[in-house]
């Protein structure tokens, strides 16, 4: 990844006050997240997809890393991109509006 992708944000699942102390002594430029936190910050955007894909210059940087058990081999480490990501969700997002009835409306 090195210099080129810095990272900007964390998200973990839950934070308590000691571990949110702890975090402190990262650099300002991250910003810490849990996932309630993250979640609620997308429903308030009005940006769609294509918008987020067409209109942001950082969407071929490193979004995430997902790490795998390892259960057949080494874990490995796969970084995933913020357009990966993007497509991820469109992909689900159709396939889900595939079986709702017509009109129902995914927010």
């Amino acid at each position: 990844m090195g210099g080129s992708n810095p990272i900007t944000n964390l998200v973990f699942s839950s934070l308590n006050d000691a571990q949110r102390k702890s975090l402190e002594q990262i650099p300002k430029t991250i910003k810490v997240w849990t996932c309630d936190e993250f979640l609620d910050k997308g429903k308030k955007s009005t940006a769609t997809i294509k918008d987020l894909l067409c209109n942001n210059k950082d969407v071929d940087k490193v979004s995430t890393v997902l790490y795998t058990s390892g259960s057949t081999g080494m874990p490995k480490g796969v970084c995933l991109t913020h357009r990966n990501v993007m497509c991820m969700i469109e992909i689900a997002r159709q396939r889900v509006d595939a079986f709702l009835p017509k009109g129902t409306e995914i927010v």
